[in-house]
């Protein structure tokens, strides 16, 4: 019985859409500011003027960190009157995590301390 390339195709463009979001996740969280912004949201949702106040940094400036992360899918904005209110995308954020343990194999099997390495590559002593 032949294959179902129709499946096939289906599977590989979902796992590409799903890599492609999960680099735009890696980009957004590669930049400090935005990885503190994540961590303050991770305890509740802030209004965009109370992030600004606690990172200390100018509105348009922040205006584009913020960008970033809803671009990257890894928060949401809700208008509540005249402000805007943030919030984590939890779903997201678990992906990107579930990703990078999966690309440091880690959850494997292998016992403790002794993960994959490189051939010929040595581990380092502390």
């Amino acid at each position: 019985m032949a294959a179902q390339p129709e499946s096939a195709r289906l599977d590989f463009i979902l796992l590409f859409r799903k890599l492609t979001n999960m680099t735009d996740v890696f980009q957004a969280l590669a930049h400090p500011a935005r990885r503190r912004i994540i961590a303050m949201l991770k305890a509740r949702e802030l209004p965009a003027g109370e992030i600004s106040d606690r990172l200390n940094m100018p509105k348009p400036t922040l205006s584009g960190h913020l960008n970033a992360l809803k671009a990257a899918g890894l928060i949401d904005a809700e208008r509540r009157g005249v402000s805007l209110v943030y919030s984590i995308n939890v779903s997201v954020a678990e992906d990107a995590l579930s990703m990078a343990f999966d690309l440091l194999n880690v959850g494997d099997a292998a016992p403790l301390g002794q993960g994959t390495r490189a051939p010929g590559r040595k581990r380092r002593s502390l």
